[in-house]
């Protein structure tokens, strides 16, 4: 008779295996680790902040001019004016000796608060660090010679093409209510623009952002390049009453804009803000009747936001205010704890690829944001108070609060 043969593993034992290797899987996930954040210096001196990147082809320069944040259209004029005449001033400037010595790359940006010369050097030069600061004055040199006399037809090419651009229903509201937060001035920009080009492309003003190996290792030689840091810009917007405005008849659909200045990237409240700003797409996303469209700017110590609400349900003020009351009604804590997981969810995921931390310097180094804003935004938001948020939506969602601009149809 042939012996019987134990099974290796009995059900008892391997239920238990099962029950161990489950255990181990969910602990293991509770205690992974965050994204490993970039570890960000700034000089004691000046506003020059760095981060060491490894392997990188090129050493990365960013310099950030201050700009009064463009929210009305003639604003947003005068800043594209402003960087045709930079690239006009550094023309040619690759081909001076300083710069061909160290095999320069150079571009400019324009955003609605900044302007941004990106300088990049082959990464073989970063150990030159004097004639990278020497480098870096003689651009600024370059740029105080001022801007050039032949004005008249860059404006009115610039003007020329902003109409083109605007003249679809929602640009003239925006353009409407961003003349209600930011009113225009009575003096012709250009009688201006020589004392704004002196006062804005200066080191006075300026921020600078380093990224490459080593990169740290140049804070104490670009610093002491620069001048006392100094911005006269008002840390809030001018607060306006409610206004209430009403345009020409432009299609057979009304429109209507409702909106309000709202506080910059630095305030203390920019939490509260973004969590509201967030609740309210969802809220406008899932209750609102209409077509629509959000616009949020968060800039350099003022911004905005604007609601543009469209159709034929939207023909009379009672209509608007029924369609208020709808995302009014929708507020709840839900909403916003949905909200919060989203946003810290979403801001995990991004934060996974070090190319997207680093793409968040310019902003932490511009808005002077804590060196580590990154490792803390999670906790920021977790300690963000619902009751804050909810009376934040429900200010946004106030008539008697908000400018309106109101364009019936034919």
């Amino acid at each position: 008779m042939s012996d019987t043969k134990q099974p290796l593993f009995n059900r008892t034992y391997l239920k238990a295996i099962i029950w161990i290797i489950a255990i181990a899987v969910v602990l293991l996930n509770a205690g992974s680790p965050g994204p490993d954040f970039i570890t960000i210096k700034r000089s004691e001196r000046a506003p020059v902040y760095a981060v060491n990147v490894d392997d990188r082809a090129y050493l990365q320069i960013d310099l950030m001019f201050r700009l009064e944040a463009a929210i009305n259209q003639e604003q947003v004029l005068l800043h594209q004016l402003l960087l045709e005449q930079v690239n006009q001033q550094l023309t040619g400037f690759t081909a001076r000796p300083e710069a061909e010595q160290l095999q320069i790359r150079l571009k400019s940006r324009l955003l609605d608060d900044n302007l941004t010369l990106q300088v990049a050097i082959p990464e073989r030069f970063s150990d030159q660090q004097q004639a990278i600061a020497d480098l870096i004055s003689a651009l600024l040199r370059q740029l105080q010679s001022g801007p050039g006399r032949a004005l008249e037809q860059s404006w009115r090419t610039l003007e020329a093409r902003q109409y083109i651009q605007q003249k679809s229903q929602e640009q003239q509201l925006l353009k409407a209510f961003t003349a209600i937060i930011q009113p225009l001035q009575s003096v012709h920009p250009l009688q201006r623009f020589d004392d704004l080009y002196r006062s804005r492309i200066s080191a006075t003003g300026l921020t600078i952002t380093l990224q490459g190996d080593d990169a740290s290792q140049l804070l104490t030689a670009i610093s002491q390049q620069l001048p006392d840091y100094s911005s006269s810009d008002p840390a809030l917007p001018a607060s306006t009453e409610p206004q209430y405005m009403e345009l020409a008849p432009q299609s057979n659909e009304p429109y209507w804009l409702t909106g309000t200045a709202m506080a910059g990237r630095q305030s203390d409240r920019f939490p509260t803000e973004l969590l509201a700003v967030k609740a309210l797409e969802q809220l406008l996303k899932q209750r609102a009747s209409s077509d629509y469209r959000l616009t949020w700017k968060a800039l350099d110590k003022r911004g905005y936001l604007a609601i543009i609400l469209h159709g034929d349900n939207l023909r009379s003020e009672n209509a608007l205010t029924g369609e208020f009351d709808r995302l009014r009604n929708g507020i709840s804590d839900e909403l916003i704890d949905q909200t919060r997981k989203q946003v810290r969810e979403r801001f995990e995921k991004q934060m996974e690829q070090q190319e997207s931390q680093l793409n968040q310097l310019a902003s932490i180094a511009f808005y002077d944001l804590p060196l580590d804003y990154l490792s803390r935004f999670d906790q920021l938001m977790a300690q963000t108070d619902n009751g804050e948020v909810q009376a934040e939506l429900r200010r946004l969602l106030n008539l008697n609060q908000l400018h309106q601009i109101y364009q019936p149809a034919y």
